[in-house]
């Protein structure tokens, strides 16, 4: 809706002054993004693994019971969350390498729609 509303308004701009303001806001929500999902999995962790000696998985009628399928499930899921940032944070290096060759290649073979696009 906000790229809709930003596309009316830029239309008058010129093709670069668009894609510059466009690209911001495409970059600013997927950091709000992330940022909202990281917080919500160090929530969640901080809530799993807490209670993990405290959950009762046998008497259905104790007020910490939970279902054992949902419990390990989001356990696991958590771990696998932390190698999944670890693994995003190595890799960074690489995809902004990998980014910088794409542009000079980019700059290379099309310089007259490189200068329009960036």
């Amino acid at each position: 809706m906000i790229l809709l509303m930003l596309r009316i308004i830029l239309r008058k701009h010129s093709e670069l002054d668009r894609y510059k303001h466009i690209n911001l806001v495409q970059t600013i929500w997927l950091m709000i993004g992330c940022m909202c999902t990281l917080i919500w999995c160090i929530i969640g962790s901080v809530w799993t693994f807490d209670v993990k000696n405290q959950v009762q998985f046998n008497d259905i009628h104790k007020p910490n019971y939970c279902h054992p399928g949902p419990y390990w499930y989001a356990f696991v899921l958590c771990i696998l969350w932390y190698f999944y940032v670890i693994i995003a944070i190595i890799c960074i290096p690489y995809l902004w390498k990998w980014k910088k060759k794409q542009i000079e290649k980019d700059k290379r073979e099309n310089p007259l729609y490189f200068n329009i696009k960036y």
